[in-house]
């Protein structure tokens, strides 16, 4: 088995849009990556910030049925979801960060997601979490991406242990939590996200 470096899979995962689909390379390379990802990442696809994304990320950000249990139904104005962007969003070769999450098949924009070092609690742990627009509600990809996200953590990153958090009024994330084998810690209230419930997944 090739034993890959962490630096190696970073690039590989970082296969950026404006690389034509038809070139050799770009078909060896997502040919290693889809080999390489777990079996459940079967709809989605992630790929790095571009600047044509701002306006779907503005509008997700300020959707009020989306954004009630993700950051306390703040208003996010354009330069706020540019500063949300620069301050989340995964840089060049990054692992950590968010990222652009698409339909696999026709790439339409589905919403965002990532892994984030802990800040505001649990400094020493990482997050993961997603927002998805309301249009790819009911479709399953939250559970498929949070699975992937897990996965990730676990067998790219070689963490103990992954953390997420959700508000306790959230059921369809407290559902999907717990259906994927994560436990409650505790609730705890974040600045500009509310009140949370932190569950935790161990690496067995």
């Amino acid at each position: 088995m090739v034993n890959w470096t962490d630096h190696a899979l970073t690039q590989l995962r970082h296969v950026h849009d404006y690389i034509k689909q038809d070139s050799p390379l770009y078909a060896k390379k997502q040919a290693v990556i889809e080999s390489r990802l777990p079996d459940d990442l079967k709809r989605l696809r992630l790929r790095d910030y571009q600047p044509s994304d701002f306006n779907p990320i503005h509008q997700l950000l300020n959707d009020e049925e989306v954004t009630q249990y993700l950051f306390d139904n703040r208003v996010f104005s354009p330069s706020d979801t540019q500063q949300f962007i620069t301050q989340t969003f995964c840089k060049t070769t990054a692992i950590l960060g968010n990222q652009i999450l698409l339909n696999k098949h026709n790439h339409a924009f589905i919403g965002i997601t990532g892994i984030q070092k802990c800040e505001s609690f649990l400094s020493n742990d990482y997050e993961f979490g997603f927002a998805i627009k309301k249009a790819d509600w009911g479709k399953g990809y939250a559970s498929e991406i949070a699975w992937f996200l897990i996965q990730f953590a676990f067998e790219r990153m070689k963490l103990n242990r992954i953390i997420a958090t959700t508000h306790p009024d959230n059921k369809a994330s407290l559902h999907i939590l717990q259906k994927l084998g994560m436990r409650e810690l505790f609730k705890l209230e974040i600045k500009n996200r509310g009140l949370r419930v932190v569950y935790v997944k161990y690496n067995n």
